[in-house]
């Protein structure tokens, strides 16, 4: 376990020295910036930098609680944010590179997955099966990287033309992750199909806030 909050601690030193992640590094000065509403909407402030605060003194007793903050920050973003916006977008796109990162760290613990080890459910693999045909060919590509890093035995290679996965096969904590991924794929996908469809190539922003 303390490898793998060392893997989070990693994870966030990393983020934080993404260019574009300025929004997210530091709480939002709501006040600063006259954002009244903000503590209204947002009842459980989050930033990147508070993360490494709390895994730096050793608050997180397990990856799960780092990946619930961590998660906290793109959330909070998208409420407070605009469908379409540029922060909503931003949020979707570290949204996905953090799953991609967190899987591994998941791989690492053991295995375990976010809702203590629990298999989804038919519904949930159902819609999952049904996401995967609606994603582009890359993010695709992608999900079946994942899993041959992380659950090979869900891919069917016998075939060399055609892969098939075996969404049964895939555990729990790998699962977790792919349909996140695969989620906030679709969400940025709708989002961009919307912007060309208002004919415009700039994003509107509620607030000047990113989360």
């Amino acid at each position: 376990m303390a490898d793998a909050l060392k893997q989070c601690t990693a994870i966030v030193k990393d983020f934080l020295e993404m260019p574009d992640a300025d929004p997210f590094r530091d709480p939002v000065d709501w006040k600063a910036w006259g954002l009244y509403d903000y503590p209204k909407l947002i009842k459980r402030p989050m930033d990147m930098t508070t993360v490494l605060g709390k895994l730096d003194a050793g608050e997180y007793t397990s990856p799960n609680e780092f990946a619930k903050d961590m998660r906290q920050i793109w959330k909070n973003c998208q409420i407070y944010n605009q469908d379409g916006s540029e922060f909503h977008q931003l949020s979707l796109e570290f949204s996905r590179r953090f799953e991609e990162e967190f899987l591994k760290v998941k791989q690492a613990a053991g295995g375990v997955s976010d809702d203590e080890g629990e298999r989804p459910t038919i519904a949930e693999k159902t819609l999952f099966s049904q996401n995967i045909y609606k994603i582009d060919s890359v993010q695709l590509g992608r999900v079946v990287e994942l899993l041959d890093e992380k659950c090979e035995s869900a891919i069917d290679k016998t075939n060399p033309s055609e892969i098939e996965i075996n969404i049964d096969a895939i555990d729990a904590s790998t699962f977790d992750g792919l349909d996140r991924y695969v989620r906030d794929c679709l969400g940025e996908s709708k989002k961009g199909k919307k912007r060309k469809a208002d004919g415009s190539g700039s994003s509107k922003k509620k607030k000047p806030s990113g989360r």
